[in-house]
């Protein structure tokens, strides 16, 4: 919302000319300091103008009568930013103020600033600059450039007093394919009404960082930086983004001399040796995240990365799908049309654009690594299939390449990949006799008693635990120690188990519980099923979890 100066306006019948002159005083206004006073009648705007050099100011406007004027001094870069105006400074004074000189009415009006306020003026009315590097942080093995992350950028405001903290959104930036960005921004982007009285403690910003990768067409955060606290107008800073918190793109290595080369299924590199009758184990050397996949299956959105060949040129590729057993395919092949996103880099804008690489109409996806991998943030993927949409069981995938002329290149067999979506089944509960109030005396003085269900009837149980923790200021594990339960045999199947009875072993009362005649517990039950997405040896999808809320007494 920007005020404008209405002295230019054709005079309403019977109007008369209105002038309010006068100066800044209370300091020194700082030459580089832009600032502008606006008028206000009410709601309505009468006039605005710029301070001077010298911290004078004049505006006229036109009117039928003198009425009572609101003057509010703020930095002119909010006016144009701003769809309301910011609370700024305020004075006010009545109609009386203004005497008649010929046929004009003059206003004379200074307004008093202390010398804490033109300082604060002189912070908010500042440009700042952030520039630097994103990294990918594996220190100390490695560190290197993270490229095509989202910066988001908030001002971040600690509770005082009566007023509540929290964070303003200042606006974001992507990094670039060396991993490097500049974002810049006003400390007077953002107001909320009591920003002033909040300012006058702290006149520089403090900023918190929110970096989000996009993967499969939708932004996810995968780290939050802590506060940098008083920033300077130019101020460089490297983000660093550990290791298992983000989601990395294989290497692609070279192409091959002919066909096509599977390059991964997600971070778990692709071939006969890795995946053996549908089941994924890694090696030691593949990638830290996934080298301790051991005879898992697939489930969730699985990511297929490959390259084709030179020559002949691939410029779009179909993929297809069929059911299968453990040695190959056996169903009809169909059409995979799972939308294929990534992103490619526009050098004379210096940003990142988003592209939809298929399927089109004939249910193809156009083949970019055919284009220089500078340009692509993941210049290897050639799909993506949700296995999620797809009943258990054994798949085959295949993919075929066509030349310009729609002529039929090389088709790929991928080895066959073993589905389970299904979560592994959970049951929790203590035994004995508990009360209709949750209380329960320990057996033998010392233990619970819980029987558990952690069971998948597909054999793909990867590991259960059980915790607990007690009292009004709980801490991991502080009412015993963890009970771990996990498949032993890393070459096969595991159900897991149902209806087991476990015993929790109760820690003995710390000093500070010794009087509790009766005590909350909380346990908790975690299982975790064995299908990967090739990201992690765990996935969220097959976690589940359990928990029983107790009063023991004694």
């Amino acid at each position: 919302m920007e005020a404008k100066t209405t002295g230019r306006r054709s005079k309403p019948s019977g109007s008369r000319k209105f002038v309010i002159e006068g100066k800044i005083r209370g300091g020194r206004i700082p030459g580089k300091l832009d600032l502008t006073v606006v008028a206000f009648s009410g709601e309505k705007i009468l006039a605005s103008t710029r301070i001077g050099k010298n911290g004078n100011y004049s505006m006229e406007f036109m009117g039928e009568k003198p009425v009572p004027v609101e003057l509010r001094l703020l930095p002119t870069r909010s006016l144009r930013k701003q769809k309301q105006l910011p609370p700024g400074f305020r004075s006010s004074f009545g109609a009386a103020r203004f005497v008649r000189k010929n046929l004009e009415f003059h206003a004379q009006y200074d307004l008093q600033l202390t010398e804490s306020m033109i300082m604060l003026f002189g912070q908010v009315t500042k440009t700042y600059n952030m520039h630097g590097t994103v990294f990918v942080d594996n220190y100390p093995q490695w560190v290197q450039p993270l490229p095509g992350v989202r910066i988001d950028f908030y001002e971040f405001d600690p509770s005082f007093f009566f007023l509540s903290g929290g964070e303003q959104y200042l606006g974001s930036t992507q990094s670039q394919p060396d991993g490097s960005y500049e974002f810049e921004f006003d400390f007077s982007y953002n107001f909320w009404p009591m920003i002033w009285i909040w300012l006058l403690r702290d006149t520089k910003p403090d900023i918190r960082a929110k970096i989000s990768q996009f993967v499969d067409g939708a932004w996810i955060q995968v780290h939050e930086s802590a506060v940098d606290w008083n920033i300077t107008e130019d101020f460089p800073k490297d983000y660093f983004v550990p290791v298992n918190d983000y989601f990395p793109a294989p290497e692609s290595e070279a192409k091959p001399e002919a066909g096509f080369r599977p390059v991964s299924v997600g971070l778990l590199p692709l071939d006969t040796t890795r995946i053996v009758k549908g089941y994924a184990s890694g090696k030691p050397g593949d990638p830290s995240r996934v080298n301790l996949i051991r005879h898992q299956p697939f489930c969730g959105k699985l990511r297929i990365f490959g390259l084709f060949a030179e020559a002949p040129n691939v410029v779009k590729y179909k993929v297809q799908l069929a059911t299968a057993d453990e040695d190959g395919p056996l169903g009809a092949w169909e059409d995979l049309t799972d939308p294929l996103n990534n992103r490619i880099w526009d050098d004379t804008l210096k940003a990142w654009h988003h592209e939809v690489l298929g399927p089109d109409e004939d249910n193809r996806y156009r083949n970019i690594d055919i284009e220089p991998e500078w340009d692509w943030h993941e210049h290897a993927l050639k799909f993506t299939w949700n296995s999620a949409n797809k009943v258990d069981g054994f798949y085959a995938l295949r993919i075929t390449g066509y030349d310009a002329g729609d002529t039929e290149i090389h088709t790929e067999v991928f080895p066959v990949m073993r589905v389970d979506n299904t979560p592994p089944e959970i049951g929790f509960e203590a035994t004995g006799e508990v009360g209709i109030c949750g209380q329960l005396a320990l057996s033998g003085g010392n233990s619970i008693n819980v029987k558990v269900t952690a069971h998948d009837p597909s054999g793909h149980m990867l590991r259960y635990t059980i915790s607990g923790t007690r009292g009004k200021n709980p801490t991991p594990n502080n009412a015993g120690n963890r009970l771990d339960e996990k498949r032993e045999d890393t070459a096969d199947t595991w159900t897991g188990h149902k209806d087991e009875i476990r015993t929790f072993t109760v820690k003995a009362l710390p000093g500070d519980l010794l009087n509790c005649d009766a005590l909350a517990y909380n346990l908790e039950l975690h299982a975790y099923g064995s299908p990967t997405n090739c990201y992690s040896v765990e996935v969220n999808s097959q976690h589940r979890k359990m928990e029983i809320n107790l009063v023991v007494t004694k």
